[in-house]
């Protein structure tokens, strides 16, 4: 990947978890702050892989103590979700 195209993608990163935050500092859900932060990366990381690499698709691995709190609260979450669509 060269430099510019490295520089881009923080940039683009950095703006997507700035919009999360002001989104949960107006009271937003950290769920759903997050969750929507993701759904923005996603494309952004395949951008470049999927025309030189069509039709193989790449892992997205959890790692470090934060991914994984955020993971474990996400699952939290949609277990109660379903629990209560269950009630």
């Amino acid at each position: 990947m060269n430099r510019h195209r490295r520089k881009s993608i923080q940039k683009k990163t950095q703006a997507i978890f700035k919009k999360a935050e002001d989104r949960e500092k107006v009271g937003g859900d950290h769920f759903e702050t997050e969750w929507h932060a993701i759904l923005e990366l996603m494309p952004l990381m395949m951008e470049q892989q999927i025309p030189e690499n069509p039709g193989q698709l790449l892992p997205m691995q959890t790692s470090g103590y934060d991914e994984w709190v955020f993971y474990l609260d996400a699952m939290g979450k949609l277990v109660c979700h379903r629990i209560q669509a269950l009630c």
